[in-house]
């Protein structure tokens, strides 16, 4: 679990990442994973183009970041699923 920004400005640039993370996400799923652009991403996420470079990078960039959020959410799933055991085995 990551600590959240503090200033406003710190907020705002994470919110606009993630922003531009979801749109690139979403478009690689509809459009598939060789046929989005960052203009599909800038569309999507309603910024500009040179947000995109600013907040995350270029195309390989965004992509590392879908990518690494996966990562995330996935070993959160599998953190929750191999304490169950252990928890059940604490408990008896």
């Amino acid at each position: 679990m990551s600590i959240p920004p503090a200033t406003r400005t710190e907020r705002r640039k994470a919110a606009t990442r993630k922003a531009i993370v979801d749109a690139a996400e979403s478009a690689i799923v509809e459009l598939g994973p060789n046929a989005w652009t960052l203009e599909d991403v800038s569309e999507r996420a309603d910024v500009a183009l040179q947000t995109i470079y600013n907040r995350v990078g270029n195309r390989s960039a965004v992509l590392v970041a879908v990518a690494e959020r996966a990562l995330e959410e996935n070993r959160q799933y599998m953190d929750a699923a191999y304490s169950a055991p252990a928890r059940r085995l604490n408990a008896s």
